[in-house]
């Protein structure tokens, strides 16, 4: 596959093509693909559905090459532009759409599947403690550079965020992990001390 692709890619004609072909694609097309396979023959959706393991893990694999390559040989000045470029062109309310509709299509599934939950307990957590350390690592490294850029993201994130389901979801996990015992008290005191440390520094008292 990758030795095809190789060869293909070597072609101004098919690059330009494909850049133009994907530019061109809109949400409305891609919604009405999905309702044209979805009602046209719904077994193909079901047999796309038993291949996205296997598509899961080659994206994660792609995604993850993807990054190390661009860290290895690109400038960030260069990376920074060409992630800027992508997210101005991104429909913010689609995304806020569509992540509503999946989370309504999990949460039912999840209600239904006695085995997803099953590896909802067994294997999500070490997935998701995998992303929250490297995003805490980010979130370190930012706060280093430029301590103001994360609080305007925290502020502006607040405002868009449902107050309702978040304070439940909190609730939910706090007592979670009071249950464990991981540390709760101790990470209370340090961020009671830096709290103090700021407020020092802003008032100069």
């Amino acid at each position: 596959m990758s030795g095809i692709i190789k060869e293909l890619i070597k072609s101004p004609f098919i690059k330009g093509m494909i850049r133009r072909r994907l530019k061109e694609i809109t949400p409305e097309e891609a919604r009405s693909l999905v309702r044209t396979i979805l009602w046209q023959d719904i077994e193909v959706v079901f047999g796309v559905m038993g291949a996205l393991p296997s598509c899961i893990n080659a994206a994660a694999a792609a995604m993850g090459t993807l990054a190390h390559e661009l860290k290895a040989k690109v400038s960030p000045e260069m990376s920074k532009g060409f992630a800027m470029s992508i997210i101005q062109d991104i429909d913010t309310a689609i995304i806020k759409d569509s992540t509503h509709a999946l989370a309504e299509l999990s949460g039912s599934i999840i209600e239904a599947s006695p085995e997803l939950k099953n590896f909802i307990i067994d294997k999500l957590p070490g997935i998701i403690a995998t992303g929250i350390n490297s995003t805490a690592s980010g979130i370190n490294k930012l706060c280093k550079e430029d301590p103001a850029l994360i609080g305007s993201f925290v502020n502006s994130l607040a405002g868009s965020l449902d107050k309702q389901a978040l304070n439940e979801a909190t609730l939910n996990i706090t007592e979670a992990f009071l249950d464990t015992g991981p540390g709760l008290a101790g990470w209370t005191l340090k961020l009671i001390k830096r709290r103090a440390s700021k407020r020092f520094k802003r008032t100069g008292k």
